[in-house]
């Protein structure tokens, strides 16, 4: 399983990067791009800070992970159908390629993340590291986890409807905007609480900016919702995983 892993690894990293000499600086180009947009707005508005945190920072940190989320989502989703020629190998499991995509895109995170910070750090002076390491990885680990559990569960229903890939591009763009992303749950009335808190990408950003910055503190967040949804999510997509794995296979 380790060498397949490894093979499918290589091959994804050809696949998208190969090509394109341009395809790693993209990577990090992209969600720096986006986030400077909107630190510019926030700028001309006359605010330098969000909750404390200075606004490059806040929506680098925030752009990233709600990207780690949605292209975890997306890619492991797609993984199994994107690769239905190689399950006639002996060798290759279904679950290989959904590993292999999950394994670059939160390599791919962190190291854009070290990236990004790491240049704010040297060249505006923010402090770029974690105050709370634990608590930083812990909420990441949980967003990460959760997106998995979910994609796995796509690759199920992409079998049945696969028009279901439509479906979910369609609602990626409203989930950017009810995310937290570009604001914290404090700059809202509380009175639109129990309507935002459904969503999980919302209680991760917020727990995760509370383990990064020492400033952040955030009276929405429940890390408890986000065990709980993935344990039904995972329950879920086990089950879904297996029952289907005939089917991944028979292509």
């Amino acid at each position: 399983m380790k060498d397949t892993v490894f093979a499918l690894f290589i091959r994804e990293l050809r696949t998208r990067f190969g090509g394109n000499r341009l395809g790693y600086f993209w990577a990090i180009a992209e969600p720096a791009g986006q986030a400077a947009v909107f630190a510019i707005l926030f700028s001309i508005i006359g605010r330098e800070s969000i909750s404390g945190v200075p606004v490059p920072v806040f929506m680098i940190t925030g752009m990233l992970t709600f990207k780690l989320f949605t292209k975890l989502l997306t890619q492991s989703a797609n993984a199994v159908i994107s690769n239905k020629g190689l399950m006639t190998y002996r060798q290759v499991e279904p679950i290989d390629p959904v590993l292999t995509r999950s394994i670059i895109e939160v390599t791919t995170y962190f190291v854009v993340l070290a990236i990004l910070m790491g240049l704010m750090g040297w060249f505006l002076s923010y402090d770029i590291f974690p105050d709370d390491l634990l608590e930083f990885l812990l909420a990441i680990a949980s967003l990460a986890s959760l997106s998995l559990a979910i994609g796995m569960i796509l690759c199920s229903v992409l079998e049945f409807w696969p028009d279901a890939n439509r479906f979910l591009t369609v609602i990626m763009t409203p989930l950017l905007f009810i995310s937290g992303v570009f604001y914290s749950a404090s700059m809202l009335p509380q009175q639109y609480w129990p309507y935002l808190s459904w969503n999980p990408i919302f209680h991760g950003l917020e727990l995760m900016r509370e383990g990064y910055f020492s400033e952040y503190r955030s009276d929405f967040a429940d890390p408890v919702y986000l065990i709980e949804l993935n344990l039904v999510f995972w329950a879920l997509a086990l089950s879904l995983f297996k029952l289907n794995r005939p089917r991944f296979i028979s292509g």
